[in-house]
């Protein structure tokens, strides 16, 4: 259940205890806090595989479906497309390249801070730059 994304107020839920009694299980009961962690993984690998997604861009098929004025329908697989998102690529590597993409506060001799945000400039697999 915590790989589908459940928190400790949905599992106490589901159980029908208090989320004291899930919080006591994770500190006492070694198999359950294993499991609980083990689904915490795997929820988020999936985040982390959906976000490298967005972050990339990607396409999948998708039925569209058309009627014209007689009334008749006509179904076609099309590609739907998703271009790489700026945002997702961001987050992705400030995360996984902290130096080289963090923020860094600057501060003047007065004690002011001022934030940098450090982005390299996003291309699409045709070279055409990215844009927000």
């Amino acid at each position: 259940m915590v790989a589908k994304g459940l928190t400790d107020l949905d599992l106490a839920d589901v159980f029908g205890v208090s989320i004291q009694r899930i919080k006591d299980l994770k500190a006492k009961d070694k198999a359950f806090l294993r499991a609980y962690l083990e689904g915490q993984d795997a929820a988020d690998a999936t985040v982390a595989q959906s976000l490298y997604q967005r972050a990339i861009g990607y396409s999948h098929p998708e039925e569209k479906v058309f009627c014209n004025a007689d009334g008749a329908v006509t179904k076609v697989t099309v590609t739907k497309r998703y271009p790489p998102d700026a945002i997702a690529c961001f987050f992705w590597l400030k995360n996984r390249r902290p130096l080289e993409w963090a923020d860094r506060p600057k501060v003047d001799e007065m004690g002011n801070a001022e934030i940098t945000i450090i982005v390299n400039e996003l291309r699409r697999d045709d070279g055409k730059q990215v844009d927000e």
